[in-house]
C-alpha cells in the first residue's frame, strides 16, 4: 500500500492538501468493509440505531493500575440506548452515585461506535471527590449480544490514579418497541 500526502502553499492563498491513495489500499479498505456486518444507515454523531432499547452489561476488569479496582473484579450494570429528540441514539448508564456531565459519540458502521464520557461519583460518604473519564468501543454481534472494550482513567480530587481496562458483554433486555409500550 502506498500513500503520498503533500501540503501546497501559495502566497496570499490558503494551504491546500493534495495526495492520492494507491488502489492497493482502497481496495483494502473496500475489502475490509465488506467483511462487516452492514445492515442499515450510519450516522456519525450517533450510537448504531440497532442499538436501542436496554441492555443488562457484565463487565470484567482485564487490567489494572488502580489500586481499588482489581484485576478480574466483576461489576453488572444496566445501559440504556435511547433515541433523542434529533434523531441520535445516546447511551445512559445506570450505576448509581456516577453522573455523567459530557460525552461524545463517534460511530463508522451499522453495529460498531465509541462513546467518551466524564463522569463524578457523588455517593454517600464521600472521601473526596470521585472522577472517571472512559473511552467504550461497541461491537454489535447480533441482534441481542454487543461486546464492548472500555478504559477508565480514574482521578480523586484531580490527582490521576491510574487506568483499568474492562471487557464487557451486553445482553438485550428490552427493545425500543418495548420501551414505547411502557
Amino acid at each position: 500500500m502506498a500513500s503520498a500526502i503533500c501540503l501546497v502553499s501559495t502566497p496570499g492563498q490558503a494551504t491546500l492538501l493534495r495526495g492520492y491513495v494507491s488502489e492497493d489500499q482502497e481496495s483494502a479498505e473496500t475489502q475490509d468493509l465488506s467483511t462487516r456486518r452492514i445492515t442499515g444507515e450510519v450516522r456519525a454523531d450517533s450510537l448504531p440505531f440497532a442499538f436501542e432499547g436496554t441492555w443488562q452489561c457484565i463487565s470484567e476488569v482485564t487490567d489494572s493500575a488502580v489500586p481499588a479496582v482489581q484485576t478480574g473484579q466483576k461489576l453488572t450494570s444496566d445501559v440504556q440506548f435511547v433515541r433523542k429528540g434529533d434523531g441520535r441514539v445516546v447511551a445512559n448508564w445506570v450505576q448509581p452515585g456516577w453522573t455523567e456531565t459530557q460525552s461524545a459519540i463517534q460511530s463508522w458502521s451499522p453495529n460498531e461506535g465509541q462513546v467518551d464520557r466524564t463522569s463524578y461519583y457523588y455517593g454517600e460518604g464521600l472521601h473526596g471527590a470521585w472522577a472517571a473519564h472512559a473511552r467504550d468501543r461497541f461491537t454489535q454481534i447480533n441482534d441481542d449480544r454487543i461486546i464492548a472494550q472500555s478504559y477508565v482513567d480514574q482521578y480523586i480530587d484531580g490527582q490521576y490514579l491510574g487506568r483499568y481496562r474492562t471487557k464487557s458483554v451486553l445482553v438485550r433486555t428490552q427493545s425500543a418497541a418495548d420501551l414505547a409500550h411502557r
